[in-house]
């Protein structure tokens, strides 16, 4: 019972931002749910290809904490080993998407999650450019 409690808690301050590492909310989670309304792909397999591209990137620009997440969870070519051991796409070729695909998905995301800067509102704030990069490296 004890797990249960702790894992309801943590999905609960998870899901109210209380444990945000300061991003306010997760833009790749955003984009996750346009590969879910123009692709249907569902919204974990959603993450599972987004997120190894997306922290590689941010590593370079924010290390602190993606350094943390390998140093005390796994690196992240562990956690997208581990995410495929489930059987969940990893790429966005694995889910069936081409670099064809990258405009429309980059529109989506600016239709329902940029700000009137044209910018994904989090630390530190995602251009255009810089996720058609991550989605490149996604493939």
């Amino acid at each position: 019972e004890d797990s249960r409690t702790e894992l309801m808690w943590a999905a609960t301050c998870g899901i109210n931002g209380w444990a945000s590492p300061g991003d306010a909310w997760t833009p790749i989670h955003q984009v996750g749910h346009v590969l879910t309304a123009l692709y249907g792909i569902n919204h974990g397999s959603s993450l599972a290809v987004l997120m190894p591209a997306w922290m590689n990137y941010f590593k370079r620009i924010k290390p602190a904490p993606y350094e943390r997440f390998e140093r005390e969870v796994m690196s992240i070519a562990d956690f997208k080993a581990f995410m495929s051991r489930f059987g969940l796409p990893t790429s966005l070729s694995e889910a069936g998407l081409t670099e064809e695909n990258i405009p429309e998905i980059v529109q989506g995301a600016k239709d329902v999650a940029f700000n009137a800067d044209g910018v994904l509102s989090c630390n530190p704030p995602v251009t255009t450019e810089m996720l058609i990069e991550v989605l490149k490296a996604a493939l």
